[in-house]
């Protein structure tokens, strides 16, 4: 009987974390270009092809929002996301941080993250690093190499070259040698 009281109180946690970051998603999403039942059953379905928890992609589909992905592409954008995550061993969040983040210093359309995903995931196979690991570190350098006019695909090169040669991400920060 507990077990079959502890499994029914986690499927109610988890419907109250999808209500509530579904009541986020509310704010800002524009429901006359998609309502908000459907975004909800969108939801649902991804849930159920990838495993991921339904309140985990609803709550990534707020940040996306958050970030300026529009209404009619955020379920796909957090399909591509999610992908990601598997791919790149993190979150689903990290994944959307990422990505949003890249998107949004280089000006490019929501539609174009499945080919930034795929940037961050070669870039992971290339180098010594994994796509979470790239959200941490890259994902501070990307608006200032988007302002210096450094490309997306030369930025990730630079990081598989550098990592897969031995760099460790806090070797950038330390003093510089100083030899007698």
């Amino acid at each position: 009987m507990k077990e079959i009281a502890d499994t029914l109180m986690e499927c109610a946690k988890a419907a109250e974390s999808f209500e509530t970051s579904m009541a986020k998603v509310s704010t800002l999403a524009d429901t006359s270009v998609v309502p908000l039942e459907t975004l909800k059953t969108e939801l649902v379905t991804l849930s159920g092809e990838t495993g991921v928890a339904v309140g985990a992609l609803a709550e990534a589909a707020y940040q996306a929002l958050s970030a300026g992905v529009d209404t009619a592409d955020v379920v796909n954008f957090v399909a591509t996301a999610t992908k990601t995550s598997a791919a790149g061993f993190t979150e689903a969040s990290t994944a959307v941080d990422v990505l949003t983040t890249a998107i949004n210093s280089y000006k490019l359309e929501g539609t174009e993250a499945e080919r930034v995903a795929s940037m961050l995931v070669k870039t992971q196979d290339e180098g010594k690093t994994s796509v979470g690991e790239l959200a941490a570190n890259m994902g501070r350098v990307i608006p200032s190499a988007a302002a210096y006019n450094v490309s997306l695909e030369n930025l990730t090169t630079a990081y598989a070259i550098l990592t897969k040669g031995g760099m460790k991400y806090g070797d950038l920060d330390d003093e510089p040698r100083r030899y007698a």
